[in-house]
């Protein structure tokens, strides 16, 4: 689903995170946080959704295609499996072609 999703809970092991993330969720946030991070999350998350719903329906490059709404990747007819961040990363780089993008801009967009 195109949803965003945000896992907050006291249960903060690494392997806990990993499995929130790969299960679909875009954050994870372990308890106690405070209001200011919990919103700052919000907006990083929101952020990735607006950036994604600009992007259009499909965005292709020689034998890359990626579908932004159903999140599938093909490269030459071959579908790849990429984790949330690792699509949206793939979608700004290349919905920007020979084009820098700061390090700055990414961890905002994407992380």
């Amino acid at each position: 689903s195109g949803v965003p999703l945000i896992v907050v809970t006291a249960r903060g092991s690494e392997l806990d995170r990993v499995l929130g993330l790969q299960a679909g969720a875009d954050d994870y946030l372990v308890k106690p946080y405070g209001f200011r991070e919990l919103m700052a999350r919000i907006d990083a998350v929101m952020r990735r959704v607006r950036i994604q719903s600009r992007q259009g329906p499909a965005i292709d490059h020689g034998p890359l295609h990626i579908d932004v709404n159903s999140r599938e990747v093909c490269v030459d007819g071959h579908g790849v499996d990429l984790t949330r961040k690792e699509f949206d990363l793939l979608c700004l780089l290349a919905s920007h072609p020979d084009t820098v993008i700061s390090r700055k801009r990414l961890l905002q967009q994407v992380w």
